[in-house]
């Protein structure tokens, strides 16, 4: 069998530029004292994404601590999803 490489679609040398992170927050309306996370996934309904796995993440790291998290989330919109209520869920969609 032969093989081949198929190149990354996007080119990090010149596509990409970091933003500066207090300026993000303030556009995004996330608060300097809020940790942020990020989840993406086509559908958080597929068990196998493990969605229900940084559910339970989120409720085991809240219950030892007293910090607040923004939940990023990439993909399809989740609904009827509940979490823990120090957890701001922001769905950026695709």
């Amino acid at each position: 069998f032969g093989s081949s490489v198929i190149p990354n679609g996007l080119n990090f040398t010149e596509d990409f530029q970091p933003l500066d992170k207090a300026q993000s927050r303030q556009e995004m309306g996330i608060s300097d004292s809020r940790d942020v996370l990020m989840f993406a996934c086509q559908a958080v309904r597929v068990k196998r994404k493990g969605f229900d796995l940084l559910r339970e993440a989120l409720n085991n790291l809240l219950a030892k601590t007293d910090r607040e998290i923004t939940l990023l989330t990439f993909g399809e919109r989740l609904q009827n999803v509940n979490l823990h209520p120090r957890v701001q869920l922001r769905e950026m969609g695709y």
